[in-house]
């Protein structure tokens, strides 16, 4: 099977074609970026989907797209524009020249914009939501409208090099630091590997159809109980400080995903992001 990566020197992307090439797959991947991949099944390009379509290669099975704008502070509108959509445009384009069978997009839950209820669901109305997220669901419409679509709206991703709220804590861990929080309940992200399982099962199963599905751990822990394994595992001296705020919160139901592939628990996604970034 040949599959093209977008994004290939991202740490999602590097860690997913790795695990892909266990396997008996040709894969192919783009960048602006080496991502210094050494193994005789893959071949990186220099390209810039926002740019242009990729037409170096006539036959692609599979294309996982993954690059893009991310939601970051120095991001402008120009920049979601261009790495959301217009790439998004490209890719499409590209999919077709490759008779692709399906892509995989990697999406986001900053679609939705308010989430007013407790529970967040693919039924959820989109209610008000910010440019990057804005840019990400037409994205979605314009792949599925070139090609069969499985769009993963992503909550954050742990792994090596990651970003985000449990990172900064993980560093603040390892430092003593005093870590202030809100208990609530909890389960608004997932582990890499269930990122490759997910996409994985639906390839196996010859599973190619357009859909979106919510993302998220199987199940519902809290805040407190999260910092409580961090803090224990890394034998942290920092002191965890509840802070009694009322905030607004939610979870994400991933009922619908779960009959194709059941994610890992809060606690099992937690150590395994521990153990790697203690290696």
């Amino acid at each position: 099977m040949k599959i093209l990566f977008t994004g290939c020197s991202s740490y999602i992307g590097k860690y997913l074609i790795k695990e892909f090439l266990k396997t008996s797959n040709t894969i192919y991947g783009l960048s602006r970026k080496n991502p210094g991949i050494k193994n005789k099944k893959f071949k990186w390009f220099k390209h810039d989907l926002s740019n242009k379509p990729f037409k170096n290669v006539k036959k692609i099975d599979i294309i996982i797209h993954i690059a893009g704008a991310a939601l970051r502070k120095e991001n402008k509108y120009d920049d979601y524009l261009k790495g959301n959509i217009f790439m998004a445009h490209n890719l499409g384009l590209t999919a077709r020249y490759c008779s692709t069978k399906i892509i995989f997009y990697t999406s986001t839950r900053e679609i939705y914009g308010d989430i007013s209820s407790n529970i967040l669901s693919e039924n959820n109305d989109i209610i008000n939501p910010i440019f990057y997220g804005q840019t990400k669901f037409i994205a979605e419409q314009i792949l599925s409208s070139n090609c069969k679509t499985i769009s993963l709206r992503l909550p954050a991703v742990l792994g090596k090099g990651t970003h985000g709220w449990i990172s900064g804590v993980l560093k603040g861990m390892i430092e003593g630091k005093k870590i202030n929080f809100i208990n609530s309940k909890f389960n608004n992200f997932i582990h890499v590997s269930d990122l490759y399982n997910i996409i994985s099962s639906f390839i196996k199963k010859k599973l190619f159809f357009t859909d979106q599905f919510n993302v998220s751990c199987s199940n519902i822990s809290t805040s407190k109980k999260v910092l409580s394994i961090m803090k224990k595992n890394l034998n942290s001296k920092s002191k965890l400080n509840e802070l009694k705020k009322n905030e607004k919160t939610y979870t994400i139901s991933n009922k619908k995903l779960s009959k194709y592939c059941k994610t890992m628990t809060v606690e099992n996604s937690i150590k395994m992001f521990l153990t790697e970034e203690s290696k």
